[in-house]
């Protein structure tokens, strides 16, 4: 069976709306349409690092930002321009965080495709940042990670990522995951870091495997729970 994290996430949010496929079920609570703006400079920037071998300077985050999110906007709009001004300040903390990684960039939107249960599913997600420390450790930075800690610890994303990873370098310790929340009405950035032990990493594997074999064996339910939540609401056959 082939799946995505979207899959995942759409069955561990309601069982029922993922079989029926009506997608997006419910927008994750944190995004923005200026998120990714942000993410994609980021990416751009490291990706950057990565070819050159040199850290660029802030105005180079400064300058791509403003080619990327001026692109198809008006600037006499100043709700536009205070959206900006905010979101330079998200990517000020950005770059500070980035600049202060003593490890070096490896891998820029690494997607990969998750083997488990004896190669027979794959599930197939990406890590925005990758990074190698000196002793061959492995660092993840994860972008539009969810606002609350315990959240941002159970996150799919997350826990995919940690799985390729762990599968795909085996001989390589992941020592830190950094996950950034973003808060655009309040331009606030929070950044969670976590040590990973083993076994943090073995519950990865067992949340996603019950996931995936949950799927295919078709067991379905309507999390009611999550109803008034939902952007198809009562249309769904619960």
């Amino acid at each position: 069976m082939k799946l995505t994290v979207g899959d995942l996430e759409a069955y561990s949010y309601c069982p029922w709306l993922q079989k029926d496929g009506d997608k997006p079920f419910i927008q994750r609570p944190y995004s923005h349409e200026a998120i990714k703006s942000i993410c994609d400079v980021t990416t751009y920037i490291v990706g950057r690092q990565l070819e050159s071998g040199r850290v660029p300077a802030w105005s180079v985050w400064a300058n791509k930002w403003i080619r990327t999110y001026w692109k198809d906007r008006i600037l006499e709009d100043k709700s536009n321009t205070a959206l900006s001004d905010g979101c330079t300040l998200i990517l000020t903390e950005l770059y500070q965080m980035l600049t202060q990684v003593e490890a070096t960039p490896a891998m820029v939107n690494f997607e990969f495709e998750l083997r488990l249960n004896d190669n027979r599913d794959h599930v197939r997600s990406t890590i925005p940042l990758v990074h190698i420390t000196k002793d061959e450790q492995v660092e993840l930075t994860f972008l539009d990670s969810p606002y609350r800690e315990n959240e941002f610890r159970r996150d799919l994303i997350v826990r995919l990522g940690v799985m390729a990873v762990t599968q795909a370098m085996p001989d390589n310790k992941i020592s830190c995951i950094r996950g950034v929340s973003m808060d655009i009405p309040n331009f606030r950035t929070k950044i969670h870091t976590l040590y990973p032990n083993e076994a943090f990493i073995e519950n990865c594997l067992s949340d996603i495997v019950g996931l995936v074999v949950s799927i295919k064996n078709d067991v379905r339910y309507a999390n009611r729970l999550g109803c008034h939540k939902c952007e198809i609401g009562g249309k769904c056959k619960r």
